[in-house]
């Protein structure tokens, strides 16, 4: 009867997903920065070897391109903010490769003024993912680990407009659907806090 009552407990946290962990933090003077056309730039992922690496008795997944998935889920959710207009990335790739510069190592060569004069933004959308894993231990035990930072910065100053935090873990092996459900409750704050749009003051 315990075995059994073991076997059902989890069971269904096999199936459960770690509640949203988002911390959403809003600069008080965000309006005055006029903000209107913005970037998202490849965030920078956690490196990966093997996509999967066998530890005896568990195991470990990654996914090699961790960084620019999440930078690509939380533009993806963004474009739901009118109050933004967002490079397409199309547009950002052809603007860098007449610079002979990389995407994937512009915020770490250039500052945010830099790439805002190369790009024609007011701000830049930058992040970094340090967690973004599954792990397994068959037939039972399975779950995942994400962690992620993200940050809006004015181009002309280097002010932090808002930031956000995502620390999240739970049962399953879907970190891919909890990004993207953390991508979408970050846009969803962001839209519901800045619904009225930029000021029209100076800063």
């Amino acid at each position: 009867m315990k075995r059994m009552v073991m076997f059902l407990a989890l069971a269904v946290c096999t199936g459960c997903g770690g509640a949203a962990r988002s911390n959403v933090q809003i600069n008080p003077r965000f309006e005055a920065y006029q903000i209107h056309r913005v970037a998202v730039l490849p965030f920078e992922g956690v490196p990966a070897e093997r996509e999967i690496v066998d530890h005896g008795w568990w195991f470990e997944g990654h996914h090699f391109n961790n960084g620019e998935l999440v930078s690509d889920m939380l533009s993806t959710e963004m474009m739901a903010i009118p109050s933004f207009e967002f490079l397409e990335r199309s547009q950002i790739q052809k603007i860098l490769q007449e610079k002979d510069l990389s995407m994937t190592n512009l915020a770490a060569e250039k500052s945010s003024a830099e790439i805002g004069q190369l790009l024609g933004v007011d701000a830049i959308v930058m992040g970094k993912v340090t967690k973004f894993l599954r792990t397994w231990s068959p037939p039972l035990h399975y779950g995942y680990g994400l962690c992620f930072s993200a940050r809006m910065v004015d181009t002309k100053t280097g002010t932090v407009l808002w930031s956000a935090m995502v620390d999240r873990g739970g049962g399953g092996l879907d970190v891919v659907g909890a990004a993207r459900e953390e991508c979408a409750g970050i846009a969803r704050e962001l839209k519901a806090r800045l619904s009225h749009g930029p000021a029209t003051g100076t800063k």
